[in-house]
């Protein structure tokens, strides 16, 4: 049984360098997508630069406008059958189960990342609810 070699293009001294010129030569580079509509609204993934957590909250937000007030809902009615204190993780987790939530422009439906930063927002905006939630100190404060 005989075996033959590799055959390798002139210059090339491995099988690696032959992977990386056929692909190279055959493979096209991938363009970014320019109509935002492709991207639910979002900049392409390769023109985005890292956001922090409180931009992504602000686009989810923006994007999902009913998200709080089902949360003010909810706390309201708590504060209502008499509970002082309650965490926005335990919301989150009802809304999950309850509601199985349709949001858009996240892969996490509800993101834990946005608990924080909801319950600060309601207690600031929500007189009846203020200290409803208990909040940590943040590291920007």
């Amino acid at each position: 049984m005989t075996t033959s070699a590799a055959v390798l293009p002139p210059g090339s001294s491995s099988r690696t360098s032959v992977c990386q010129q056929t692909f190279s030569a055959q493979m096209p580079l991938i363009q970014p997508i320019n109509d935002d509509d492709k991207n639910n609204g979002f900049p392409p993934v390769t023109a985005r630069k890292k956001e922090s957590i409180q931009q992504k909250f602000n686009r989810f937000h923006d994007r999902n406008p009913l998200v709080y007030h089902i949360i003010v809902d909810i706390a309201n009615r708590m504060k209502l059958a008499g509970v002082h204190k309650f965490g926005m993780k335990g919301i989150f987790e009802y809304l999950r189960w309850q509601y199985s939530m349709q949001t858009q422009g996240e892969q996490y439906k509800l993101n834990n990342v946005f608990t924080a930063l909801y319950a600060r927002m309601i207690m600031e905006r929500e007189a009846g609810l203020r200290g409803f939630f208990e909040t940590r100190k943040r590291l920007a404060e």
